[in-house]
């Protein structure tokens, strides 16, 4: 199991790293960088010192720098680069340490495996420990009608929602690995434990993307009809239940108030009803986002400022709430290309590799994928932090040497 693993192997520096990032917002942005910045310094100087040759980044690092690169320079063309520099106050030394943990992580072919793993399962208790650190917070704000995580991370409580949808696909995923019915258990606890979170948060997405995952999980894992229909039964139940549930807790005051009135809201939004000053939001940016790309189809607004032309022309300082059409309208049609060129070609290597050697690591990869193509309908993730890390160390697994990797997958077992 993943979570043992990590007590048995060696803490490396870059894993410190994996550790803490979803700690972020517990610390000021600048005092952050600064803290990567030093692990990643750390980092470089054990690997230069026990690696005679460079290993090359992986496929995603290289394409995001080059995204990163031509958004600098549509970012003359904006009106105000404030948006541009706080963005890469951060983005820059994830980047950094993205590049020397994939250097890390691709030390030795025979490896990657198992550090990919390790840093899947670091991530994951480090999620729920910050996880329980939200909920002690937030416990007088089940009085106060707030969010869990809006007193304990301000503004930027939407980040960690990230933290805990990444979380719960790893943990869905090592829920289909499971074979021994304590370990399913704990995991199934774990995965109770951050669905609630993410109810409680209130984020529509947090509460569908996980489900997302898991429906593709389960279809692309299942060997078998038979197979399937047990497991499209099984969730027709667990979703009957969960609207059973819902019901319910609508009779709650602190529920329904939150997570319960934006789910309502999200239903009837799909419907066609009356939807809330959200989806009101929402649609006046994806409008000015189009109408920007229009102005600047090429070479777009900025690296990410976007937010500064809403400010400049409906008077809302946000962003699109769609990674599509933010990133045609912050850095245009190539800056678009070039980003889902990457996800797409990493896709490819992902989806060859699993035909050669029916890895679960890779079936993971290729359905987390899907899933955040998914949910950049309704969310900017091209500036999200955790995924330009998770991404990076995903495309890792697509530089194994395909003998190795055959070699790897008869005898992997997580």
């Amino acid at each position: 199991m993943i979570l043992k693993g990590i007590a048995r192997k060696k803490f490396n520096i870059l894993n410190i790293g994996i550790f803490l990032i979803p700690f972020q917002y517990l610390i000021e942005d600048k005092i952050f960088a600064l803290i990567l910045i030093g692990i990643s310094i750390l980092g470089l100087i054990r690997l230069i010192k026990y690696n005679s040759k460079f290993i090359k980044s992986s496929g995603f690092n290289t394409g995001y720098t080059m995204l990163l690169l031509y958004g600098l320079v549509s970012t003359f063309f904006s009106k105000d680069i404030s948006s541009t520099y706080s963005i890469l106050i951060m983005v820059i030394p994830f980047l950094f340490y993205s590049y020397i943990l994939s250097w890390y992580v691709m030390e030795h072919n025979d490896q990657i495996f198992n550090k990919v793993k390790n840093a899947f399962g670091t991530f994951l208790v480090s999620t729920i420990i910050v996880s329980f650190l939200a909920v002690i917070s937030d416990i007088q704000g089940f009085n106060k009608y707030t969010r869990i995580g809006a007193e304990l991370f301000g503004n930027q409580y939407t980040m960690f929602i990230y933290y805990l949808m990444i979380s719960l696909c790893i943990a869905i995923w090592l829920l289909y690995q499971q074979k021994m019915t304590t370990k399913k258990q704990v995991i199934i606890v774990i995965i109770a434990f951050l669905f609630f979170i993410c109810v409680s948060s209130g984020i529509r997405k947090a509460i569908l993307i996980p489900i997302v995952f898991g429906l593709l999980y389960m279809f692309f894992n299942s060997q078998s009809k038979k197979k399937l229909l047990i497991g499209l039964i099984k969730i027709l139940v667990a979703l009957i239940m969960l609207i059973i549930a819902f019901r319910l807790l609508m009779y709650n005051e602190y529920f329904s108030s939150t997570a319960g009135r934006r789910l309502e809201s999200f239903i009837s939004g799909l419907q066609g009803k009356e939807s809330d000053n959200s989806f009101n939001v929402r649609r006046l940016l994806l409008e000015s986002a189009i109408r920007c790309f229009y102005e600047y189809p090429i070479f777009g607004y900025g690296f990410g400022a976007f937010r500064d032309y809403a400010e400049r022309t409906i008077g809302i300082r946000l962003y699109a709430h769609n990674n599509y059409v933010e990133l045609l309208a912050s850095t245009g049609i190539i800056g678009f290309g070039i980003y889902y060129a990457s996800i797409v070609l990493m896709l490819k290597k992902c989806y060859t590799r699993f035909k050669l050697t029916k890895n679960s690591i890779h079936l993971f990869a290729i359905v987390f994928i899907f899933s955040l193509l998914i949910n950049d309908f309704g969310a900017v993730t091209y500036l999200s932090l955790p995924y330009i890390c998770f991404l990076s160390l995903i495309s890792c697994l697509c530089n194994i040497k395909v003998q190795v990797e055959e070699r790897l997958s008869k005898v992997s077992k997580i």
